[in-house]
């Protein structure tokens, strides 16, 4: 690609530090051009990377840990920088398999060529999602209308949380033990009783039991044991067609044995006025009765 200007770029390098040996070190670059356009300024930052033991605020729920998303990598603190032991060839390789990864997912460039013709190259799926598009004027070019955000942060984040978790899985490892302090956090039901809504509840209570005794009283003076048995009520407000024949003083359970096996329906029936043989009927009703004198009620009848 014959590339006359880069306006993005993200990489990682890694080497071993030659003022203190043994010590791998990891630099993050990124190139990249916020105001965008086909003239624009082209900001760059580098991040060095150490090995090191840190201070994270975690959070521990149940089986699980993560790092507490109310916290950045800026609120972390060292605890020490360490190196690593020399391998067969120097050291070089102890951290090369975590910078292949980083590199194999954080990688990516975009560049614009002004050769024969304006083209843009792009490489790699972190610049796309860095990528946002302009209002295009007719003096600019296609190529031109993009702008190209700050990715550190974010790449910064995602290199924290594999690292941490790394470290978390070597830590089921024979390591030695550290004492660590820790804030624990639980939510817990608790009674707390209220002796004034209990007592004005039980006032109340008694206060509606109260009132309604004064309806039960003087029920001897019916000369019998009652209930508030429908069939008694029924006969009480003298339902002609489901009591009819029973005595007027009949218990619940003498008048069940005298009509609890009669047919009723419920539906349009005629009602008679007046007595005697010259009775005619002059109302229909809806009511409870026999199911050879009961009507289907009428749709849009008035009763």
């Amino acid at each position: 690609m014959n590339e006359d200007s880069i306006v993005f770029w993200t990489g990682i390098n890694h080497i071993v530090s030659a003022i203190a040996p043994g010590q791998p070190v990891m630099h993050l670059s990124t190139v990249f051009n916020e105001k965008g356009g086909c003239a624009g300024t082209i900001e760059v930052r580098n991040c060095t990377l150490k090995p090191a033991t840190l201070a994270y605020h975690v959070v521990v729920s149940n089986e699980t840990i993560s790092l507490d998303e109310a916290y950045t990598y800026r609120n972390d603190s060292v605890v020490s920088y360490f190196g690593t032991p020399q391998s067969s060839r120097g050291g070089d390789d102890y951290y090369g398999g975590l910078h292949l990864a980083l590199q194999e997912m954080f990688s990516s460039s975009v560049g614009i060529s002004f050769a024969t013709f304006m083209r843009t190259a792009t490489k790699g799926v972190t610049a796309l999602r860095y990528q946002r598009p302009l209002k295009i004027t007719n003096s600019e070019s296609l190529d031109c209308g993009y702008q190209w955000l700050d990715p550190t942060d974010d790449l910064v984040a995602a290199i924290r949380e594999i690292t941490f978790r790394m470290a978390f899985k070597a830590s089921g490892t024979d390591v030695e033990s550290q004492v660590m302090q820790a804030e624990r956090q639980a939510i817990e039901v608790v009674y707390r009783s209220d002796y004034v809504f209990l007592g004005l509840s039980l006032i109340l209570i008694w206060s509606s039991a109260v009132a309604v005794v004064p309806l039960m009283l003087k029920w001897w003076r019916l000369g019998r044991q009652m209930s508030l048995s429908p069939i008694e009520i029924a006969r009480a407000f003298a339902a002609r067609e489901l009591v009819s024949g029973s005595g007027s003083n009949s218990s619940a359970s003498e008048l069940m044995k005298e009509v609890g096996s009669r047919e009723l329906r419920y539906g349009e029936v005629d009602v008679v006025s007046g007595g005697g043989q010259d009775a005619v009927p002059t109302v229909t009703a809806l009511a409870f009765a026999h199911p050879t004198v009961v009507r289907e009620p009428r749709k849009g009848a008035a009763y």
